[in-house]
């Protein structure tokens, strides 16, 4: 993984330099930045901030079309999403919104190669969905138990960009999992919508007790 890492910062920055660019440089923040990530080391996980990471690798990867990174990413995501199509230390058991991220990146995957196993993880991934607790107007409990009845604004980048991109893939034309993801949003938005300067809270509890 090291190698792989210090050969993409060779490719990336073309420069032995980690310093900012300079307003005359020719390396891109860009560059500079997925440069620094990379030096700095990067392990594979599942947790949403290294899914929300391997997202940007995804749009640095289509902005400098550099195959080092992308395999760096492979492996990354490969670190975690096994032969099986299991993923690794995932706990089936736990319903987080916040672990639902990773899903997109397992469906990037699927969609570069058509191998198998990222349908798999992605499957199990959406299988959460249809049992995770929702508060009685229907959206998803940020994290159960921790935050009973209580939807967040990230919940809806973390799970339904997941849900809607699955959906789109495997079954475009389900109609109810359409009006589900609309639901998350609707209710979210009406609730914590401010009337006053028309901005949104990050959250509220459908129960009234946080």
């Amino acid at each position: 993984m090291r190698s792989l890492q210090t050969a993409a910062i060779a490719l990336l920055a073309a420069t032995p330099a980690l310093a900012a660019p300079s307003p005359r440089s020719k390396i891109s923040y860009t560059r500079w930045m997925t440069n620094s990530i990379l030096h700095h080391g990067v392990e594979p996980d599942f947790h949403y901030d290294e899914a929300t990471l391997y997202n940007a690798f995804q749009d640095v990867i289509a902005f400098t079309k550099n195959d080092t990174l992308k395999q760096v990413y492979h492996d990354l995501v490969d670190g975690v999403v096994l032969e099986d199509g299991t993923i690794a230390n995932y706990d089936y058991t736990k319903h987080s919104l916040d672990n639902y991220r990773f899903g997109n990146n397992i469906l990037y995957w699927y969609e570069q190669t058509g191998d198998a196993k990222y349908k798999v993880a992605a499957d199990a991934v959406r299988g959460m969905l249809d049992t995770h607790p929702r508060n009685l107007a229907g959206g998803f409990w940020h994290r159960d138990p921790s935050y009973p009845n209580q939807m967040w604004l990230d919940g809806i980048y973390m799970a339904d960009t997941f849900y809607a991109k699955w959906t789109s893939l495997f079954q475009p034309g389900n109609q109810t999992a359409w009006d589900d993801i609309m639901r998350q949003f609707d209710t979210i938005d009406a609730r914590t919508r401010k009337e006053e300067n028309n901005l949104l809270v990050h959250g509220y509890d459908e129960s009234k007790k946080a």
